[in-house]
């Protein structure tokens, strides 16, 4: 009997429950009599029935016997990632951190498509492990922290301080998190429509529903301070210009709506022509603003409301904008991301790497450009160069929100089903 046969009884798909539940260790036993694969190093052979024992100590909850087994196992066979797999969950069910996601860092590296990396990535998450680069990595990204809120994250934004991480969720409601430890400070139910953006003002937190209202939220006491009637449809995407003075509103009906960040008025209209608006974002000096309607990125003069220019893509749905304070513009189009010179509007970067459709972007400082998408992975680039940082595993969910602080050191990612990384850069 093969090897994979052995993998098969053993890990099979499991329930939310911890997958090294004593229950499930029934079919523990079907280790011993799955069989070893032909071909094995007689130190493999050797370390596969140490590790049948340990899957016996572990159903019976003696986890220092557990621990012993594997590291004996290990001592004949260094690269058998089973072993990693048994130890990591011993020391996570001990309270040992640090230990038990060096284990499980270690099956991912060893064995990143096995049955074993599906307990390994479950172990790096709960443990909130240091990120784990799973294609070379040429930048030290460190996840600082992790949280879980009840619903889906559609949309972060750090304060202007970068103290606090405001999020929008797909049940409607704004959380204000406490950025160094996570602690939710503030919670506004929702309204039964999904949260499609939030941005940072210099004293306040802008919201925007599926219902085309904006709200507004005091960034000190976290109450809601007052209310925009945006548009007919979902706001999409918010955006505050450099100087915080306007604020940019997107939406399903296709318009594109500047407004007055200090008194709230409708400063300019600008009309669309039945295309779905996706995100929005502001030249560095404030001056432009740039917006995905369809497969297309359009540049507006944002005083006059003039366009500038139409930057076209491959046919695809512009799915996300982040444009950088060197002046390049980048849109998040299927699996790839083109960067633009904002200034001229020449194409000068195509970004490959993502293995699914790409749905959010955030520029750092300088050129470094946060991506995540439906493949689940956070990657890092130099926009400037095309050159990939890495990509850095975390999320169990489509990444739809990703925020750089003012000093882009830290970037906070948010995933389909609530969960929250921070992560630090050098």
């Amino acid at each position: 009997m093969s090897s994979y046969f052995m993998n098969c009884c053993l890990f099979r798909p499991r329930s939310r429950s911890s997958f090294f539940a004593p229950r499930t260790f029934a079919l523990g036993a079907l280790f011993i009599f799955c069989g070893l694969s032909v071909g094995q190093s007689a130190p493999r052979l050797k370390a596969i029935e140490l590790v049948k024992e340990a899957a016996t100590s572990f159903g019976r909850g003696d986890l220092g016997l557990v621990i012993q087994i594997c590291r004996q196992a290990l001592t004949l066979d260094p690269t058998y990632p089973r072993a990693y797999t048994y130890l990591g969950a011993a020391y996570q069910r001990r309270g040992e951190r640090q230990t038990a996601c060096n284990a499980f860092n270690r099956v991912l590296k060893l064995a990143p498509g096995s049955p074993d990396a599906v307990r390994a990535r479950r172990g790096v998450r709960e443990l909130a492990c240091n990120a784990l680069a799973v294609s070379g990595a040429r930048i030290n990204l460190r996840l600082e922290n992790r949280w879980s809120a009840t619903s889906g994250i559609a949309a972060l934004a750090f304060s202007s301080d970068g103290s606090q991480i405001s999020g929008g969720g797909s049940d409607g409601a704004w959380r204000l998190w406490r950025a160094s430890d996570g602690r939710l400070d503030r919670l506004e139910r929702g309204e039964g429509v999904e949260a499609g953006a939030t941005a940072a003002g210099p004293h306040f937190f802008a919201l925007g529903l599926g219902n085309g209202q904006i709200r507004l939220f005091d960034a000190n006491s976290g109450r809601e301070s007052g209310r925009i009637e945006a548009r007919s449809g979902t706001v999409t995407g918010l955006a505050y210009s450099p100087n915080r003075q306007l604020l940019a509103a997107a939406g399903s009906d296709g318009a594109l709506k500047i407004f007055d960040a200090r008194t709230n008025s409708l400063q300019r209209q600008i009309p669309g022509d039945g295309f779905f608006v996706s995100s929005v974002a502001w030249s560095p000096d404030g001056r432009f603003v740039a917006a995905g309607v369809g497969s297309m990125v359009r540049v507006y003069q944002a005083q006059s409301g003039h366009l500038v220019r139409v930057l076209s893509g491959d046919g695809l749905p512009v799915a996300a904008l982040s444009w950088s304070r060197g002046n390049l513009l980048a849109g998040a189009i299927g699996y790839k991301i083109r960067v633009w010179n904002g200034a001229t509007g020449r194409l000068q970067r195509i970004l490959s790497g993502h293995r699914l459709s790409v749905s959010a972007l955030s520029f750092g400082n300088g050129n470094t450009l946060a991506s995540g998408g439906y493949d689940q992975q956070l990657r890092l680039w130099n926009a400037a160069s095309g050159s990939s940082l890495g990509a850095f595993s975390l999320h169990a969910a489509q990444i739809r929100a990703l925020s750089f602080d003012g000093t882009g050191k830290r970037l906070a990612s948010g995933d389909q089903n609530g969960l929250v990384g921070i992560w630090r850069l050098p």
